[in-house]
């Protein structure tokens, strides 16, 4: 799918080099199968040991990128770490460190106190989410911050200070999409495009429509691999962002449905080995490894399908981008290191 949707960029901006894309989406695919075996063999006990070194890496990578000169703006966001002539997202490293660190932290958690242990909790789901939307990237915010609250949840908060934290959550959801509508900001014109689809189809709403063609194109069997239209300039980042849609128009629905089925069966497992596990930790990683694959498969498909306001997330494990493919990966070897240590 990589190849097939990357193949009219790369004629118009690579010189004819229709190999670009797949060439370097291979290396880093070797490279993160390399990981996932090597993160399937290790035993996910000694992630605890070394999560907060992780964690810890994982931030300064982000303030590498947002106050140095190796940090690269792309798209009026500065995201972007360029080193050794590779360009990689901290931001996916970052969710790592989080779910490794946060597990940690709220395993030790009885929640007898909401100043000593529930605050400092919600404070770190706020440090870590806070930093990412410094970098502009609204989507991996709300995605980071939903995966630590479900292992918040999980991890047994009270019913009180659940409603308690909802509501704190839910606040500064609100402030951040309040702070977007009186900026003016693009992340509210992009809410503002979902709310009312049908008056911005030709402006904001451009994306979408071309999305909703694929599939429709598509039809129930797909017009075949290679043989889609919408990837020639009609979607943005047709290997990417919008990946799915391209995958619908060449797989149709049949193709669609199943592969959500397999995502929904890898999340199946992720859940069964949580529930299964009894070290405290090692079930908190699994569900915050899960609820990540979950979350970023929902929000891909619910943006190309309209249920969601536009923004750019990667289709884990299919997605063009080489940092994103090896964290999902290494995430992976994670969870079959618990699967089999328990």
């Amino acid at each position: 799918m990589v190849y097939s949707a990357s193949v009219p960029t790369a004629l118009i901006q690579k010189n004819g080099d229709v190999y670009y894309f797949i060439s370097r989406h291979l290396k880093f695919l070797g490279l993160g199968f390399i990981l996932f075996f090597a993160a399937s063999r290790i035993h996910y006990r000694l992630y605890e040991r070394i999560s907060i070194l992780l964690y810890a890496a994982s931030i300064s990578l982000v303030l590498l990128t947002l106050f140095s000169p190796l940090g690269k703006e792309v798209n009026g966001s500065r995201r972007f770490l360029e080193l050794f002539g590779y360009r990689m997202m901290p931001v996916e490293f970052v969710k790592v460190g989080a779910i490794l660190y946060y597990a940690k932290f709220l395993s030790t958690c009885e929640f007898k106190s909401f100043l000593k242990e529930t605050l400092p909790a919600l404070l770190l789901i706020a440090v870590t989410a806070g930093l990412i939307l410094i970098q502009d990237d609204l989507s991996s915010t709300l995605t980071v911050a939903a995966t630590m609250f479900v292992m918040l949840i999980c991890a047994g908060l009270r019913l009180r200070e659940l409603l308690l934290s909802i509501i704190v959550g839910a606040g500064a959801v609100g402030a951040v999409f309040y702070r977007a509508f009186v900026s003016g900001s693009y992340q509210w014109k992009r809410v503002d495009a979902w709310l009312h689809q049908d008056e911005y189809l030709g402006t904001l709403n451009f994306q979408l429509r071309q999305s909703l063609y694929a599939y429709a194109h598509g039809g129930l069997t797909g017009v075949g691999i290679g043989q889609g239209i919408q990837k020639y300039y009609y979607l943005p980042f047709p290997y990417n962002d919008f990946i799915f849609s391209v995958l619908a128009e060449e797989l149709g629905f049949i193709g669609a449905i199943a592969t959500i089925f397999v995502y929904g069966l890898f999340i199946w497992a992720g859940l069964k080995t949580a529930m299964r596990t009894q070290n405290r930790y090692g079930a908190l990683l699994a569900i915050g490894i899960t609820a990540l694959y979950a979350f970023q498969t929902i929000i891909h498909i619910g943006v190309g399908t309209g249920l969601l306001p536009n923004t750019g997330v990667v289709l884990p494990l299919i997605s063009y981008g080489g940092t994103a493919l090896i964290t999902f990966l290494s995430m992976a070897g994670i969870l079959i290191s618990i699967s089999i240590s328990e």
